[in-house]
């Protein structure tokens, strides 16, 4: 398979007065994370492979392929790592991998922001859709973590 790789970065900046300690929380919450995603339908735990570390089987649907070319969904695995700073979260999909790191970091006059670094791998045939569907999953995950948080705060 011809493979393409594809970055993506993304920083949203917490709103103010969010304890650092509640948005870690929720950063080391798989459970939470995952929902995020408007494509998620569900997850299971497959294997705790040590305090840090759990290798899940996620259920999705297919957001980046018109409905006309598949209408159905995709089961993945995935390993969930809790880090000091927040969490990294590797796919293992069909014809699609990838690392995503979710960072607690200091902005700007002493707030916090999330920050979310991709790094995927799929078939360049894939490669254009999964281009544009990062961008906006990012966009649409760190707005809901941003709500998360809030409400969680409260």
């Amino acid at each position: 398979m011809l493979e393409s790789s594809i970055d993506h970065v993304s920083t949203s900046t917490l709103p103010s007065g969010i304890p650092e300690s509640s948005a870690l929380h929720l950063l080391h919450d798989f459970d939470v994370l995952i929902s995020l995603n408007s494509d998620y339908v569900s997850h299971q735990l497959i294997h705790q492979i040590s305090n840090t570390e759990s290798e899940y089987q996620v259920n999705e649907q297919l957001a980046f392929i018109p409905r006309k070319l598949w209408h159905g969904g995709v089961k993945y695995k995935s390993v969930f790592t809790t880090l000091e700073d927040g969490c990294d979260i590797t796919v293992d999909a069909p014809f699609f991998n990838s690392v995503n790191r979710w960072r607690l970091e200091d902005g700007k006059g002493g707030q916090k922001v999330v920050r979310i670094t991709s790094d995927a791998k799929c078939s360049k045939a894939f490669s254009s859709a999964v281009r544009k569907f990062l961008g906006s999953s990012h966009d649409e995950l760190q707005r809901r973590f941003g709500e998360k948080v809030a409400a969680t705060s409260n």
